[in-house]
């Protein structure tokens, strides 16, 4: 069992499932603009700027799972 209360929280509440639902929707609209190529017109510091951004977001996410780890041990030391 997760004592996590974010989890918790995200299955007891229908309406934070609904919200995080319809949050995903840019992503496939995203990924339906990608697919038809209406993006082919975009710029090259257009794909720099966003293989950028893509590289900072996987940069954080592996910091992030870094920091989570060293915590969770440092809290299982106690």
């Amino acid at each position: 069992m997760n004592t996590n209360p974010l989890v918790r929280w995200y299955r007891r509440s229908r309406t934070l499932r609904v919200l995080s639902a319809l949050a995903l929707i840019p992503l496939g609209a995203l990924f339906v603009m990608v697919s038809i190529d209406s993006l082919g017109g975009y710029s090259g510091i257009g794909n720099l700027l966003g293989i950028a951004a893509l590289s900072m977001f996987a940069a954080w996410a592996w910091w992030w799972g870094e920091r989570r780890d060293r915590r969770r041990a440092r809290a299982g030391d106690r």
